[in-house]
């Protein structure tokens, strides 16, 4: 036998069968995800996802490879192989290519928001927006957000979420208008300088905040390696602007072999968890935020967006869950570190809920403010500041450590102040609370500021300044129904498409609509 020992033709055999199988399940796969999207289906009691077309197309070449491979006598009919192998490969590469630029034929330039697209699709243009004085009877919802909100890739605003959901709205008792702030690049910075400087004029009901992962970078970040090996070579730029199966092979293998989104992920875990720059700059950005919705608002809605497609564990679950944990009432804490300061330094190694805390010692510095800042909202009614100080040295009982207090108004209000002594320290090491109550009757504090004065008696550390908060902000969270379904808008664009759009629509209709606290909306 040419195949070699005894029995070696029927394992070739068999495995030609099973190899044949795979094409034709593979085939079928490719079909049903060419017109349905994302599959999911069960085996046995095993729940199987094919929502790569990526992995799917390069599982099916691999096998009709092998099945190629098996065909092969290489004894007599190698360079007839060979060159059907050649011609093989040249065939796909044409019909991707053309299957491509067929399919997406204006996806040569995927990047939307250039000059002239924002000149001629203005902001007030990019979605349902009510002027004027709000109509009696009328719930005016506000919705702010980034690109997704504004539409990349769409043209007509009609067909995005905003509209649609005024649409479904319509179908209520109620009577709704709305008006819609978006930008690109909006971050949280940006949303709540919106609601600062143009709120009170809007007098929204509702406001919706569309927010995704990207809103976080108020601190920008490096998101992994910006080019890979292939990516540097003068090729690179030639086939990406000329080829479409280029791009698409090289955006999916870069982040097959990569991971850029899961890099991407833990990149924004670690720069943006609790104790760091970027969490702080984000949290009091997300709590002016919030604190101003509430003043101005009777509902406040985070829209969480996802990053998708994703396999397996959702990577940007723990940074998700982190702000969504921010809608719930929590301890604002305020890293001293990171606060103004006249006099001190930051010193690691003492331990408390942040790496880094503010240190004043005897001799090194004069008496002085180590600490003041942040300037926050904050609504009205009765608050309480905690501030985590601790003794790094003995302090005389009677002699004066420090003042914590707080103020508003450019300094010109104090709110509460207290002098801590030497007695009311335990021994140095242990991190001590100390509490100031304050007041405010009026609607809102837009820059309040919290104090510790050291008056050079002994040594001091000062970890955080604490301050419940409340924002009563409800989530909605669509992850789950939209990863059922292809959401991207094109082969080279992950902002949602049009079914996407109307998903969105009819997942915050049924939220607003649902009966809240015993009460439907419509009697609000």
């Amino acid at each position: 036998m040419r195949d070699g020992a005894p029995g070696s033709g029927r394992v070739k055999t068999f495995f030609q069968y099973l190899l044949g199988v795979a094409i034709i399940v593979y085939a079928l796969c490719l079909a049903i995800y060419a017109v349905t999207g994302p599959i999911t289906f069960s085996i046995l009691g095993a729940l199987v996802r094919l929502n790569d077309l990526f992995t799917l197309v390069f599982v099916f070449c691999t096998v009709v490879f092998l099945r190629l491979l098996l065909w092969m006598t290489w004894t007599r009919q190698r360079w007839f192989a060979a060159r059907l192998v050649i011609l093989l490969v040249a065939g796909a590469v044409a019909l991707g290519e053309l299957g491509l630029r067929l399919a997406f034929p204006k996806e040569m330039n995927p990047e939307p928001y250039t000059h002239n697209f924002q000149a001629e699709y203005p902001e007030a243009d990019r979605g349902p927006y009510s002027s004027g004085p709000k109509q009696e009877g009328t719930l005016r919802v506000l919705t702010l957000g980034d690109s997704i909100t504004r539409g990349a890739t769409t043209q007509d605003w009609k067909t995005l979420y905003p509209s649609r959901l005024m649409e479904l709205l319509g179908h209520s008792a109620a009577k709704y208008d709305m008006q819609v702030w978006s930008d690109p690049l909006a971050q949280m910075d940006w949303h709540a300088r919106i609601l600062a400087r143009e709120g009170a004029r809007i007098k929204p009901d509702i406001i919706i905040l569309q927010w995704s992962v990207d809103d976080m970078a108020v601190v920008h970040l490096w998101r992994g390696p910006a080019r890979a090996p292939w990516q540097k070579g003068k090729g690179h730029k030639i086939f990406s602007g000329h080829s479409l199966l280029y791009r698409w092979l090289d955006k999916e293998i870069k982040e097959f072999f990569y991971q850029e989104k899961r890099g991407y992920a833990r990149v924004m875990g670690e720069q943006y968890t609790p104790g760091t720059m970027g969490w702080w700059r984000f949290e009091k950005e997300f709590h002016d935020w919030a604190i101003h919705a509430n003043s101005l608002a009777q509902r406040t809605v985070l829209l969480v967006y996802p990053l998708l497609p994703y396999q397996g564990e959702y990577p940007f679950a723990k940074v998700t869950q982190r702000v969504i944990d921010l809608a719930q009432p929590h301890l604002l804490k305020i890293p001293a570190s990171l606060l103004r300061k006249r006099v001190g330094i930051e010193e690691q190694g003492h331990g408390g809920a942040f790496k880094t805390s503010r240190v004043a010692r005897v001799g090194r510095v004069d008496p002085g403010y180590i600490a003041y800042g942040p300037y926050i909202a904050l609504e009205k009614g009765a608050h309480q500041a905690t501030f985590n100080m601790k003794l790094l040295s003995p302090a005389p009982p009677e002699a004066k450590v420090a003042k914590i207090e707080v103020v508003c108004c450019d300094g010109g209000v104090i709110l509460g102040s207290r002098i801590i002594h030497g007695r009311q320290f335990g021994a140095p090491g242990p991190w001590e609370t100390f509490t100031v109550d304050f007041n405010w009757e009026k609607k809102l504090i837009h820059d309040l500021e919290l104090r510790v004065e050291w008056f050079g008696a002994a040594d001091l550390a000062l970890d955080t300044i604490d301050l419940p908060v409340d924002y009563r902000i409800e989530v909605v969270d669509p992850k789950e129904r939209l990863k059922a379904f292809d959401t991207h808008s094109g082969l080279f664009d992950s902002h949602p498409n049009l079914r996407a759009h109307d998903e969105l629509a009819r997942i915050l209709a049924e939220h607003l609509l649902r009966s809240r606290q015993g009460r439907a909306d419509v009697d609000r």
